[in-house]
């Protein structure tokens, strides 16, 4: 047995699609299209909650709209009916999202970010931000996906080095702390359900991470990927979802997004020639900020890995994973590679 959650689930005989899992929790999709959570009952059986609550999440319930995004006992995300967007986290830890926007500051002088509405007990509203997302890549033209692309790393760029919001003793996420996300996405995959050579290239990048050169500090968007980017022609560029924001290797952001662009191709999401240009973009936005092309591609292959944790809690997608395994075998520099069976010609 894999230990993977299957792609249907079968719950006092209603069936339920499955959209994301993690340990003993799901989100699924009714027959109705509706999103809902759910979590694994120590007695085996999956205890599915109604449409629009979560036991752990009460502000849930009092919220009027269309849930987006729920992932059971931590955060849901919310469209409401005026087009604003409600982020619904346990009681007090929405303070922990304004410090979030707070961290952003450096963000706001290049980017647009979403006004904050209100907030209150395990809640925040957000006004709608406007602009195309660039996680699509249908109906763009050339010059426009390069140019939304282009001012999208300009922009990055332009946040500046250094602290963020908060210029206090903050703490910054070094590589030892992304060392430690990527094995703690480990640690919810069993090992029979990662492609072969894993674990290999997973210590290869470690140890890069630990003892390679590090870029500069600057302010970090920490889950920097195309979906938290929105580009409008008359408005520029903007940013979503900013309460993750922290300090870090300017090689974070970058590898992180880098990484996601390499994943839009393998999905078909993206062209070959949209995911060139992407490349391309943060390429030039990392020469830009002094980060070497080496430490670069020490944060992508992390991430890479780390998605490919991610994906094989999402059965839309993890038939897909082999490939990113494959690519990061094929771009590291280390004997690890040679472990690995991919077909270099």
């Amino acid at each position: 047995m894999n230990g993977l959650v299957p792609d249907e689930l079968v719950v006092e005989v209603q069936s339920y699609r499955v959209r994301r899992a993690w340990q003993g929790l799901v989100e699924v999709i009714d027959r109705d299209g509706r999103i809902r959570g759910g979590r694994c009952t120590p007695g085996g059986t999956v205890e599915m909650f109604d449409v629009g609550t979560d036991p752990d999440l009460p502000a849930l319930a009092g919220i009027d709209g269309v849930v987006v995004s729920h992932r059971p006992g931590r955060r849901a995300v919310v469209r409401t009916d005026d087009r604003r967007w409600v982020k619904v986290v346990r009681p007090k830890k929405e303070r922990r999202i304004l410090e979030g926007i707070t961290r952003a500051e450096a963000f706001a002088g290049s980017f647009r970010m979403p006004a904050v509405v209100s907030s209150g007990p395990g809640f925040v509203v957000f006004e709608h931000l406007a602009g195309r997302s660039l996680g699509e890549g249908a109906g763009w033209t050339p010059a426009e996906w390069d140019r939304a692309w282009s001012e999208v790393m300009t922009a990055w760029a332009a946040a500046g080095g250094g602290r963020s919001g908060t210029d206090a003793q903050e703490s910054v996420h070094d590589a030892a702390a992304e060392v430690a996300v990527l094995e703690r996405w480990r640690g919810q995959v069993a090992d029979a359900a990662l492609p072969d050579g894993y674990d290999v290239l997973m210590q290869d990048v470690e140890q890069e991470l630990l003892t390679g050169t590090p870029a500069p500090l600057r302010v970090a968007h920490r889950d920097l990927h195309d979906k938290q980017l929105v580009w409008d022609r008359d408005r520029g560029p903007g940013l979503l979802d900013v309460d993750t924001a922290t300090v870090a290797e300017a090689a974070l952001d970058l590898g992180n997004l880098r990484a996601h662009a390499r994943w839009r191709r393998v999905q078909g999401a993206w062209s070959e020639a949209q995911t060139d240009t992407v490349v391309r973009r943060i390429d030039e936005a990392a020469a830009r900020v002094d980060c070497s092309p080496q430490r670069l591609d020490t944060y992508e292959r992390a991430t890479l890995l780390r998605l490919v944790c991610v994906h094989l809690h999402r059965p839309a997608d993890r038939h897909l994973v082999g490939a990113l395994v494959a690519q990061v075998a094929a771009t590291t520099t280390s004997a690890a590679a040679a472990s690995y069976p991919v077909d270099r010609r």
